[in-house]
């Protein structure tokens, strides 16, 4: 077991009810309680970031696969809404 750390931090006194009745039911310490729930924390923003991350590579991989032909006026995309609705229910009919 690595070495801890000490840290101080203040509850709410319905938090301290609960995580005592959690700790005596579950026959754990409060603090052991509290490391899981900061690993959660932790384990949480680690998958929100690779879901962040995974998004992103998919839409640089539409925007290769899949590029936006503007009109030939130049302004704006080369399709219109109706065109991207027929070809999507085309496929289906």
């Amino acid at each position: 077991m690595e070495p801890m750390v000490r840290k101080q931090l203040y509850l709410t006194p319905a938090q301290d009810r609960a995580l005592k009745e959690r700790a005596r039911r579950e026959h754990r310490s409060e603090a052991d309680l509290v490391r899981q729930a900061v690993d959660l924390l932790l384990d949480d923003g680690a998958k929100a970031q690779a879901a962040v991350d995974d998004l992103q590579r998919f839409v640089e991989r539409v925007d290769a696969e899949h590029p936006v032909e503007p009109r030939a006026s130049g302004e704006g995309r080369g399709w219109t809404r109706d065109e991207l609705y027929d070809g999507r229910l085309s496929r289906w009919s």
